[in-house]
């Protein structure tokens, strides 16, 4: 048989419902609903450099600090429709209900969103741009540009630059060409 305490502690974690958010303040509100049906609003605390603003239907674990009703807090939100499925152990994927993501697999990232990137951006390894950059949603240069290089009516050499998408893919040189930049062929 239990006593008391136990009972209360017990009592102290329950399963709500989101009915709901308020992302306008200094910690998110989620009013939350019990299955008693009772409806409070409450501080939903989420890990430092991580927010998220759940749905409504969402569920989350809702904890009685001390297991006293005046000091309650949201915890842990999910919600099974947008929830990924299928991972594989080990694997963590960042979501939302929108569609995109950002999978880290033990095969590595995949990013299945579009991409704004505001600041400067180092890339160690290779880009493979298989349908090109874009720049405001405007295809960069695709397609081949041959640089003649003559004088006194000799042809000393031909350059052949190949683009795609605004990335120089390819530097073929024929005859006579020197290269001063560092891009040697």
């Amino acid at each position: 048989m239990r006593d008391s305490s136990t009972t209360r502690l017990l009592g102290a974690t329950r399963l709500a419902r989101i009915v709901r958010v308020d992302d306008s303040q200094e910690y998110q509100n989620v009013q939350v609903e019990s299955h008693a049906g009772e409806a409070i609003t409450v501080p939903h605390l989420q890990p430092y450099g991580l927010t998220a603003c759940p749905p409504k239907e969402a569920r989350t674990l809702v904890q009685l600090v001390g297991a006293a009703w005046d000091n309650v807090v949201a915890l842990a939100t999910g919600h099974g429709p947008h929830r990924p499925k299928d991972l594989s152990s080990g694997d963590v994927t960042v979501y939302d209900g929108h569609g995109h993501r950002i999978d880290l697999t033990d095969s590595g990232a995949a990013i299945n969103c579009t991409l704004d990137v505001d600041g400067n951006t180092t890339v160690n390894g290779t880009v493979d741009a298989a349908d090109g950059f874009k720049t405001d949603g405007t295809a960069g240069l695709s397609g081949e540009l041959k640089i003649t290089i003559a004088g006194a009516g000799v042809t000393a050499g031909v350059a052949t630059l190949t683009f795609k998408g605004g990335i120089l893919t390819t530097c073929v040189a024929t005859g006579n060409c020197v290269w001063t930049s560092p891009l040697v062929p």
